[in-house]
């Protein structure tokens, strides 16, 4: 149970985000992000790859089979809470969709998977010997 609590109390800082962002409103987060070259998409990168690795570690690395593999249960929600974000911006005036944000956003969620079964392979590596 207690390790929900950074993945629903960093999803909540991203639903803080996503709404000052669907209101337009301005803030120094993202006036910083701004600054940086490709910022937008570094921050997608970012926040979707931790928003999944504490999403996967919350639901204690449970797997879904989808099409005859293995997929995080935490990151495939994360992935279709992504997809149906992005898409949302179609109907919301001060936003737009952007399928480069939308891949920013999956490549987060692979490197997430790619370090959560890192970390699993090394500790059962450890645990087996």
């Amino acid at each position: 149970m207690y390790r929900a609590i950074p993945a629903v109390i960093f999803g909540l800082f991203m639903a803080w985000v996503i709404t000052q962002a669907n209101f337009g409103n301005d803030s120094h987060l993202f006036a910083i992000v701004g600054w940086i070259p490709g910022g937008d998409k570094i921050g997608h990168v970012t926040l979707f790859f931790l928003l999944s690795t504490l999403t996967i570690t919350a639901f204690n690395f449970r797997t879904l089979k989808i099409m005859s593999n293995h997929w995080p249960l935490g990151a495939v929600l994360v992935f279709v809470v992504a997809v149906v974000e992005e898409c949302s911006q179609l109907f919301i005036l001060s936003r737009s969709f952007d399928l480069f944000d939308l891949l920013a956003n999956s490549l987060g969620i692979y490197l997430s998977i790619v370090l959560t079964n890192k970390y699993l392979v090394v500790n059962r590596t450890k645990v087996d010997s």
